[in-house]
């Protein structure tokens, strides 16, 4: 052939050609064939244009060519395939046998990003248009509907995986939905440190720290044996040093009675029993002999409630008191006889305070009001919407019922017409109570003063079967103005006689 020499029976050698002029073409289409571009690289040229660069470190093919057939390398075969300058797009469902199938489209765009079923990724990796793979500048995330510059993909609510090589933690975070386009504001839900450490709603400080309510169903089991009861909580080690079951805090027993944290028994040594035994809704069992040893501390402050029908009941293991306090201050106490003493320690008649109890003498009720300091002290006082209408007052000497009876809240302030006559209706009478039959007293009947000065009298009331609900009362002191004005009377009436 011209221009070619034989170097032996192994070699063929010719020149180079060119893009225009390949060395090796054909006579009917001279500017298609294959030519050398330099050292260690030769070409394919196709009407004139270099379509395929094969060198040591790349093969380029340029522009878009469509791979009809299936392409096989290293026992991967691709096909329907469409490679293009700075992006390769694998459309017309594209097939890797021996690997996976993808539906729809992948893309690998000019700056990395690679999209499955997807032509546009917006992220290191992303799966159609909510799956998303990512990186910063320190750490790495995986999540939905949120694009590398933090804005959503679609309406969808977005959430995220992220892990964080600064502060070595793995965070979980969500987003309410938005508005596609919009930035994401994320929320941290839920973070795991590189010490083990989890925190829900917080980070945490310890193994698992958690913010906010929740609910626990099933059986859990704290430091203990596996070996837990249904429906309870198992606290401690070995045989649970605390059981909760059943409503019920027990040492380390399936029995009901007096049990501590601490394991021991119902004995003073014990610090809190917890019990809920069916009868009783809620009971605490409190031991010790001071106010500062025996406490039952609610961070933040609330109530003890009891919805049900067993009630709330509050007791000791044995012959102690009940104290109240307010910041770690005594304000009230229970004591073994059952007295209520408030703003005092000691049932007494010196130190001030009140005392609620039961007379040792004669088994009856009584209320002990108590001032340590001189002067007039109010012992009872009574109040409507804010006024004071009247009580009971003490000095350091005498007791005295006190009503209101200031001018200023008074109005039609009049004189009294004669009450003379009013006096003489009034029936003053001799009986005996059906309760205390062998003592007779001198009084009024309160139907009957009611008819002459209903004032003094207050109306009782009748169930529907006619007996008595509430009966009726007599009031002395409102008689107290008629007696006035009647010897006021009386004694102008004197005066007058004894002027004569």
């Amino acid at each position: 052939m011209p221009g070619e020499r034989i170097g032996n029976s192994n070699q063929y050698l010719t020149i180079s050609g060119v893009v225009s002029a390949p060395a090796y073409s054909w006579a009917s289409d001279n500017n298609t064939g294959l030519y050398r571009i330099g050292a260690d690289n030769i070409g394919i040229a196709a009407n004139g244009t270099k379509v395929l660069d094969i060198a040591t470190t790349a093969v380029t093919i340029t522009p878009a060519t469509t791979l009809s057939a299936a392409l096989t390398y290293g026992g991967v075969t691709l096909s329907n395939a469409v490679t293009g300058t700075g992006n390769m797009v694998l459309s017309a469902s594209p097939t890797l046998t021996g690997t996976t199938s993808f539906p729809g489209s992948t893309t690998i765009d000019s700056s990395g990003n690679l999209g499955i079923a997807k032509t546009t990724p917006a992220n290191a990796v992303q799966l159609g248009n909510c799956s998303i793979l990512g990186q910063d500048a320190n750490s790495f995330y995986a999540g939905v509907n949120f694009s590398s510059a933090g804005n959503y993909i679609n309406t969808n609510f977005a959430c995220q995986t992220y892990w964080d090589q600064t502060n070595a933690a793995t965070v979980w975070r969500t987003a309410p939905s938005g508005t596609a386009g919009n930035a994401i504001t994320f929320t941290e839900r839920m973070r795991l440190t590189q010490a083990g450490n989890l925190g829900i709603g917080m980070t945490p400080a310890r193994t698992l720290d958690v913010t906010g309510t929740g609910g626990f169903s099933g059986n859990l089991n704290v430091g203990g044996t596996s070996n837990v009861a249904t429906g309870t909580i198992g606290i401690g080690v070995a045989n649970n040093a605390a059981v909760l079951v059943d409503g019920r805090l027990d040492a380390n027993t399936n029995t009901y009675g007096y049990r501590s944290v601490n394991g021991s028994a119902g004995t003073a040594a014990a610090t809190l029993a917890v019990l809920g035994n069916g009868t009783n809704a809620l009971q605490f069992n409190m031991f010790g002999t001071a106010f500062t040893t025996s406490t039952i501390n609610r961070q933040g402050g609330g109530l003890i409630t009891c919805d049900g029908p067993g009630g709330l009941t509050l007791t000791t293991g044995a012959a102690q008191p009940i104290y109240f306090g307010i910041n770690s201050t005594e304000v009230a106490r229970i004591l073994t006889t059952g007295t209520f003493l408030v703003a005092k320690t000691a049932q007494d008649t010196s130190t001030g305070g009140v005392s609620i109890f039961k007379s040792s003498t004669n088994n009856n009720g009584r209320i002990d009001f108590v001032k340590s300091t001189t002067g007039l002290a109010d012992a009872i006082a009574n109040y409507y919407s804010g006024g004071y209408v009247g009580g009971m007052t003490y000095s350091d000497t005498a007791t005295a019922l006190v009503t209101s009876s200031d001018e200023r809240i008074k109005q039609n302030i009049t004189d009294v017409s004669s009450q003379l006559l009013v006096l003489a209706d009034i029936k003053v009478r001799e009986f005996e109570f059906i309760a205390d039959p062998d003592k007779r007293v001198k009084g009024f009947i309160a139907q009957e003063l009611y008819k002459v000065a209903p004032e003094a009298v207050y109306v009782g009331t009748e169930t529907k079967d006619g007996s008595i609900d509430r009966p009726w009362a007599v009031n002395p002191t409102a008689l107290i103005p008629i007696l006035v004005k009647a010897i006021q009377e009386l004694t102008t009436r004197l005066a007058a006689l004894e002027a004569k």
